[in-house]
């Protein structure tokens, strides 16, 4: 142990000797003076005393380096790729808590213990390539993780302020590209560097398990039942308990509580019951994820599929009275195999006639309120405009709802007067004329978009379609702006005819009831009557394409990228629409929905509306959009899809502790674990770091000034119990 005196040591060492030999002869002069017990402590507190004057006297001391903080740089380097967002931390996210490590403001973390000590700290976040930390605080990037690329750029970085003492590396150790790792851990070895590891990850086993959705219903079909089946794969060791569920939009099908053992295949199956023809998507769900699940993106499935309209479509016919009209369009469908007609026709104020259904009760006063909740099971209305204005509030939305959500099709015909003021939007005339018993004249006939398979052929040919002389009938005056017009009179050019979309569904108006006045001019007239029925109802029941076609549904899209929210709208008129207003709100998985998103529309695609969003967390979420016409139609409908994490990054989360406790150990750095994180106060530095001495004088201090003292003071109290000076 060294000393800083100016008395030579060697006079101190006599001077202690001599006091010693003093202490020693008094101490025998008074030993028949004391009791024994007090004698051996006053003669023990007395020579304790003279060994702290030596000491004191000497002047001892401790030498403790300290690296130079001047020459000391040391850097950190945060992983940030997309294996990052693994919840394995008893809850946590890795980049949470790396990132809550390399936060400025945060005090006591490992980034301000460095930087307490450190001249210059170099704090780098890194994916595919490393970048300096944002001031923003560290988020997750794209790319595919490049450990060794990013080691290496940092090891060659010169940033003027002297070598690299150290570096320090924040990682779950999955590295997909670049250098391997352990040539970037040779390369720090020989240049003498060492790199300490925080382990961010959980190394338990864990496992994965993925649930699949199938559509098993070969071609389904409106009304039918829709099988489904969710599979669920489990490659955990042990089993493990969740709840799976099967949903269609915002109606859940099935949920059920299952137990998946390792290597095992569960299956639950779900019925739907498809309301209308087109695109339909369906999920499958893990509600909630299994603690360990190295692979999220894979506990949600979607499934699609086509539904198409029943192999023989049903049409329903409405009417205040029985009248030739039904007589004779029921002539006109009974020989084709394709169609089914029913009828519920109102004979006076309290009789009623159920036609055609198989299952119609005997009763004669069933009223609309019977048919109201069978309108869904056919694909087009033929509606006298009476009826409507015969039914109440509940009858008529169930009208809206078979165009809105069945996306039917209704022909009306009778007086548009008729229709309540408050529904008259539904149909494609705003003003009508009257024509009081007109004579006969011919019509005019547009192929598109009803007829056009049509062209050239019978219905096309002369003699032409007629509009029956001394019958009542209303033409166009003022159509929706959506219209279009697909018979009218040929001479004067007055819309007989006319049809536009309205909700899912589509709409036509006729004119006149008088057209079974065909079937009875001739066998030519016979066989165009038959014909334009039948292709006017197949068009209307066929559903056709739908008025909104959403890219987002049933996809599963990457998180942290912008998302595209474009939409495909189709106006009244069955075209693109290029002149609706378009906004989307998204909700994400929790639950919350967003401001609304105005999208605007793309000029290289008539029809499109573009925008983007922002999709930060994964989980099922789904954009509502809201569409309105200058004419004053509106339509909403949700797209269902789910944000993930997708790609390489994501396709094994295992934590490769192993892989970084090399990498500490070959550079000749320390490894901790993201619990240990707080014992990190140093890291291990390169052999020729400059350093910093310094001389800890231990008996300069007040503890050891207060034991002299007390030591000095007791002996002193011992003698005068015992009455000596």
């Amino acid at each position: 142990m060294p000393f800083e005196t100016p008395i030579p040591p060697v006079a101190i060492a006599v001077a202690a000797v001599l006091l010693t030999a003093a202490l020693l002869r008094l101490a025998r002069r008074q030993g028949g003076d004391m009791p024994r017990g007090l004698w051996w402590a006053s003669l023990v507190l007395r020579l304790l005393a003279v060994l702290m004057i030596c000491l004191l006297a000497l002047n001892p001391y401790l030498t403790r380096q300290d690296p130079d903080p001047a020459g000391l740089r040391i850097a950190v380097l945060a992983d940030a790729s997309g294996s990052m967002h693994t919840r394995d931390l008893d809850g946590t996210a890795r980049i949470e808590f790396t990132a809550s490590q390399v936060d400025e403001a945060t005090p006591d973390n490992l980034r301000a213990r460095l930087d307490a000590q450190a001249g210059q700290l170099d704090t780098y976040a890194f994916s595919e390539r490393l970048s300096p930390l944002p001031t923003s605080g560290l988020s997750l990037e794209g790319g595919q993780t490049a450990i060794g690329d990013s080691l290496r750029e940092t090891l060659n970085h010169n940033s003027g302020q002297g070598p690299l003492s150290a570096a320090v590396l924040l990682s779950d150790g999955i590295s997909l590209r670049g250098e391997p790792l352990m040539d970037a851990a040779r390369a720090y070895r020989e240049a003498g560097i060492p790199i300490s590891v925080v382990g961010v990850g959980d190394a338990s086993e864990g496992g994965n398990a993925a649930v699949e959705l199938t559509v098993r219903t070969a071609e389904p079909l409106v009304g039918e039942p829709l099988e489904l089946e969710a599979a669920l794969t489990s490659t955990f060791s042990q089993s493990v308990s969740t709840t799976v569920e099967i949903a269609d939009g915002d109606t859940v099908l099935t949920r059920q509580d299952v137990t998946l053992q390792p290597g095992a295949t569960v299956r639950i199956e779900a019925t739907a019951r498809p309301e209308r023809s087109g695109f339909h998507s369906y999920r499958a769900r893990i509600v909630e994820t299994i603690p360990g699940d190295r692979n999220q993106s894979d506990d949600l499935a979607f499934a699609a599929t086509e539904v198409a309209e029943p192999r023989v479509m049903k049409a329903l016919y409405l009417s205040t009275h029985l009248n030739d009209t039904y007589r004779f369009l029921r002539e006109a469908l009974r020989q084709d195999p394709d169609w089914e007609l029913h009828a519920l026709i109102r004979l006076n104020a309290e009789r009623f006639a159920a036609l055609g259904f198989e299952d119609a009760p005997d009763e004669e006063n069933l009223g609309y309120a019977w048919i109201k909740n069978r309108l869904v099971d056919h694909s087009v209305l033929i509606v006298e405009t009476a009826v409507v204005s015969e039914m109440n509030a509940d009858e008529r939305q169930a009208l809206l709802d078979f165009l809105t959500r069945r996306g039917g099709g209704v022909v009306f015909f009778g007086p548009p007067d008729n229709l309540p003021a408050e529904l008259r939007y539904l149909l494609p005339v705003r003003e009508t004329e009257t024509l009081i018993r007109p004579a006969q004249a011919p019509l005019k006939l547009s192929p598109e978009p009803l007829f056009d398979a049509l062209a050239g052929g019978t219905l096309f040919r002369p003699p032409p379609l007629f509009l029956p002389g001394g019958r009542t009938a209303y033409v166009g005056r003022e159509l929706s702006r959506g219209a279009r017009t697909v018979l009218s009179t040929a001479q004067l050019d007055q819309p007989l005819l006319t049809l536009h979309a309205y909700g899912a569904g589509r709409v036509a108006y006729l004119g006149t009831s008088s057209t079974w006045r065909w079937r009875l001019s001739s066998e030519h007239g016979l066989r165009q009557h038959e014909l334009f029925w039948r292709y006017l109802l197949g068009w209307l029941g066929s559903g056709g394409k739908p008025r909104l076609e959403m890219p987002l549904q049933g996809r599963i899209v990457p998180v942290d990228e912008p998302l595209a929210l474009d939409v495909d709208v189709r106006g009244p008129d069955f075209l693109p629409a290029e002149n609706a207003r378009v906004s989307a709100v998204m909700t994400p998985a929790s639950g919350e929905p967003g401001p609304p998103v105005n999208l605007v529309p793309d000029p290289s695609l008539p029809g499109r509306y573009q925008g983007t969003s922002q999709l930060d967390t994964p989980g099922e979420a789904h954009v509502e959009y809201r569409v309105s016409f200058p004419d004053g139609e509106e339509l909403r409908q949700e797209a269902w899809f789910a944000g993930a994490h997708l790609g390489r990054e994501n396709a094994d989360l295992a934590f490769r502790e192993r892989e970084l406790r090399d990498l500490a150990r070959v550079t000749g750095g320390e490894y901790v674990s993201w619990r240990e994180v707080d014992s990190l106060d140093t890291v291990p530095l390169r052999a020729d770091t400059p350093m910093l001495e310094t001389r800890l004088y231990w008996t300069r201090n007040l503890t050891f000034t207060l034991i002299l003292v007390l030591t000095v003071g007791i002996e002193w109290i011992l003698r005068r119990r015992t009455g000596l000076n």
